[in-house]
């Protein structure tokens, strides 16, 4: 070969070397852009799908606090309802009462009538006003520690609610 041609030759030869080493360099960035690309990617996977789970928690949250508000909305009602029948018991209470005071105030008098006329021989008669008087004093107490044993455990159901409302 002729010297121009080798000459020609040694300077291609060189420039083949010099992109060969540029295309090695560029081909290392483009993997490095292709790991970095795919690192990128799996984060914006990994990102979507925690997106994906905290939007079902809300989703879940959002029906929890929906069965939440209509438990609570029950509850209320309830304890309204609960209330009213307290206040009625406290009614039949009090009723219950001024009755069994009625009851205690006729014994007493018919226990003074009874002391009044012991003096006198009554014979069966006055058994039988005596029966019939400790007849009524014991259906009284009878009723009135019902009643009170009644209004306990309203109060008590209440109170047990109240706390299972505020619980929830």
């Amino acid at each position: 070969m002729s010297s121009p041609m080798k000459r020609q030759y040694q300077d291609l030869l060189e420039e083949v070397e010099i992109i060969n080493n540029e295309v090695t360099v560029v081909r290392k960035q483009l993997w490095e852009a292709q790991d970095q690309l795919k690192e990128k990617e799996e984060k914006i996977r990994t990102l979507e799908n925690h997106v994906n789970e905290l939007l079902e928690c809300r989703e879940r949250d959002e029906e929890n606090v929906k069965m939440l508000k209509e438990a609570n909305t029950t509850l209320v009602e309830e304890e309204a309802k609960l209330r009213e029948a307290m206040d009625m018991m406290k009614q039949v209470l009090t009723r219950s009462e001024l009755k069994a005071k009625e009851d205690q105030e006729t014994i007493s008098r018919l226990e003074e009538e009874r002391s009044l006329l012991s003096r006198k021989p009554l014979g069966v008669r006055f058994k039988q006003d005596e029966d019939a008087m400790e007849h009524i004093r014991h259906a009284s107490e009878e009723q009135v520690r019902r009643l009170k044993l009644m209004l306990h455990h309203a109060e008590k159901e209440i109170e047990m609610r109240k706390h299972k409302h505020y619980v929830a």
